[in-house]
């Protein structure tokens, strides 16, 4: 090394070079001259006191020394575009609301301690739950974020994740059984006489859409994906 100054910013010239191969396709690639390029090498070999470039007419080769710095040239610029995300995540604005939709049973058993954990971190944060039955429409931003008991295909620009089964499983009495049968498809999943309690209903949506046989006593599993 000599008594200049190393600047960092120099690296990215070297890297750009070595990966283009000429000062002119470093230029393009990092949207600058030839000539600044050019200039910024020089620099950095002014730096370090030995060339890391060997000029031919195809252009610029790597001598022995660039060879075993252009490693850990790009273990520098990793660190340092890392340095920059984490920075920049730091200062990123935390606040706004966020809609999620999502069963009642899960919006109790699941959602509560998330979200109580999540406004002590994050008081800035507005949650609006739905927990109505009906299936929201991410794509159409009727919600940001949902947890469902759902299967199939998610639509256009919404991204799903498997979190694990939901187990459901209709019952009836004997005298219900006998007056009406018990149903062992979807077609015969009619309900007649049920009772109107809004989780014999979705319990009903939910088999109906699984699509699988019925059977008493069956759990027809689907995934939730969020």
């Amino acid at each position: 090394m000599t008594g200049r100054m190393l600047d960092w910013n120099d690296l990215r010239y070297f890297l750009a070079v070595a990966s283009e191969g000429s000062t002119l396709a470093a230029g393009r690639k990092l949207r600058v001259s030839q000539t600044t390029v050019a200039r910024r090498i020089a620099a950095l070999e002014g730096s370090l006191g030995f060339p890391v470039f060997e000029k031919r007419q195809a252009g610029y080769a790597l001598t022995p020394a660039g060879e075993a710095l252009v490693e850990r040239a790009r273990q520098v610029d990793l660190a340092a575009t890392s340095f920059v995300e984490a920075a920049a995540a730091e200062k990123r604005d935390t606040s706004g609301t966020v809609r999620i939709t999502t069963q009642e049973i899960f919006a109790v058993a699941l959602l509560a301690p998330i979200l109580r954990e999540l406004h002590e971190r994050h008081p800035e944060i507005m949650i609006e739950l739905d927990d109505s039955q009906d299936f929201r429409d991410l794509g159409e931003g009727e919600a940001d974020i949902a947890l469902r008991s759902a299967y199939g295909d998610l639509g256009p620009g919404v991204v799903g994740r498997r979190l694990g089964d939901d187990a459901w499983t209709l019952y009836c009495s004997r005298d219900y059984a006998a007056r009406h049968g018990v149903p062992t498809s979807r077609a015969e999943l009619s309900l007649p006489a049920a009772p109107s309690s809004e989780s014999m209903r979705s319990s009903a949506a939910v088999a109906t859409n699984y699509g699988g046989p019925i059977r008493p006593g069956c759990m027809t599993s689907a995934w939730t994906t969020g």
